[in-house]
C-alpha cells in the first residue's frame, strides 16, 4: 500500500513567513509605541506585502495588519492612501 504524504516544504515556508511577517508587525507596534511613526509604517507595509502574497486578502491575519498600518496613518494625520482597502475592511 502507497500513502502518498504531501510535501512540508511549502507549508514550512508559509510558516517561516509568517513569522517573519509577524515578527514586521511586532516591530511596527513598537515603534508606534515609541513615536516613530515612519518605521512603524514601513514595518506594518512590509509585514502587509508577506501576508497579502501567502495569505491572500480576506486572511484575518491581513486583517490585523491591514488595522494596524491604518492606525499609523491616522496617527501620521491621514487617511491610509490606498483606499480601496479600506473599502474593502468595511464591505
Amino acid at each position: 500500500m502507497n500513502v502518498h504524504l504531501p510535501s512540508t516544504r511549502k507549508s514550512s515556508a508559509l510558516t517561516i513567513d509568517r513569522d517573519v511577517a509577524r515578527c514586521h508587525n511586532n516591530l511596527g507596534l513598537v515603534h508606534c509605541n515609541l513615536g516613530d511613526l515612519e518605521q512603524a509604517k514601513e514595518y506594518h507595509e512590509r509585514a502587509l506585502t508577506i501576508l497579502l502574497t501567502n495569505l491572500g486578502p480576506d486572511h484575518p491575519d491581513v486583517a490585523r495588519c491591514r488595522n494596524n498600518l491604518g492606525l499609523v496613518h491616522r496617527d501620521l494625520g491621514g487617511l491610509w492612501p490606498n483606499h480601496t482597502h479600506n473599502r474593502k475592511l468595511s464591505s
